[in-house]
């Protein structure tokens, strides 16, 4: 793909055809995800050409792919049939790019095999160290005996092909004296720990009025008839109606003095959600402050609560 032209849209489309359901090349891909993380954090539009730096990052990725295609796995579960009783563990690392675990399934032989090994981005919204860690639920092994450690990383295909604690785990996994260490052994800087902790917080309870538009926005993402958008706006509130007051009994098609009680109220539910300090302003019998956009207009509103503009 050299010389192409590449942008956001082209990344997204690339990762989406990545198909690595046991995670097995985790420390390969997860380098195409930070990738396209870091387009979203300097805001690129869709088509927007990538700049050098990523596009060039981007190209080196794609340079390995072709390797990735040829590596061939060999999974043998439970080849020792005796008495020996077999294990699965669990090893978790965590970074500021990602946190995740790899499983490794030992039957007391020499070997070891991995099950699936899954890996996360770390939130946009930075997170301390010392909460990515817990997000990982950490392990005792550490640094370079760990393979979990691997992926929060990234590798290149190269250097993940040769990787032996990847694919095997560490040396002591395989150990006849297989025994644990109960400290983590984590240099997790106390003042992380203390942002960590859970802050105090005094209640305090108060009844706001506030026009929920969310609504209206699930509705208009899909339908594009206005038309039709009041008139299914006119039968919810029809069946609101039936459901608070069943003596009323109003069936039937719509009516046209339901339709304008429609459009009034969703006016009314934008208007509440741009112009809240206005209208309360204006209810209140005052003016609108002048840091307001609508200072400058002769600004009223009508018998039926809606925010309209007089002339001069």
């Amino acid at each position: 793909m050299k010389g192409t032209y590449l942008s956001k849209r082209s990344v997204l489309s690339i990762c989406g055809m990545l198909f690595d359901p046991l995670g097995m090349l985790t420390p390969f891909t997860v380098r195409m995800k930070l990738l396209l993380q870091n387009t979203w954090e300097r805001d690129l539009q869709w088509y927007e050409p990538l700049p050098t730096d990523i596009y060039e990052t981007f190209q080196s990725w794609l340079d390995e792919v072709d390797t990735a295609s040829q590596i061939s796995l060999s999974r043998p579960y439970f080849l020792n049939t005796e008495t020996e009783p077999s294990e699965i563990h669990i090893f978790s690392d965590a970074s500021p790019k990602a946190y995740g675990c790899v499983r490794k399934v030992t039957d007391g032989t020499i070997s070891s095999s991995s099950i699936v090994d899954k890996c996360r981005l770390a939130p946009l919204k930075k997170l301390s160290l010392a909460r990515l860690e817990l997000m990982g639920i950490l392990g005792s092994a550490r640094g370079k005996t760990n393979p979990a450690d691997k992926l929060t990383r990234g590798l290149s295909i190269h250097v993940l092909v040769q990787d032996d604690v990847w694919w095997h785990g560490p040396d002591w996994l395989t150990s006849q004296n297989l025994s644990f260490n109960n400290s983590s052994g984590s240099e997790i800087n106390e003042r992380d720990i203390a942002d960590e902790l859970t802050k105090s917080y005094v209640p305090v309870m108060t009844v706001t009025e506030h026009y929920r538009t969310d609504f209206i926005d699930n509705l208009l993402s899909i339908i594009n008839d206005y038309t039709k958008f009041i008139r299914i706006v006119s039968y919810v509130f029809k069946f609101a109606a039936n459901c608070r007051f069943p003596e009323s009994n109003k069936f039937g098609p719509v009516k046209a003095d339901e339709r304008v009680r429609a459009e009034n109220s969703l006016i009314r539910m934008v208007q509440e959600g741009n112009f809240q300090e206005e209208i309360k302003d204006l209810k209140r019998g005052k003016s609108v402050s002048n840091k307001s956009k609508l200072s400058s207009l002769n600004v009223f509103i009508d018998e039926n609560g809606i925010l309209k503009v007089g002339g001069r």
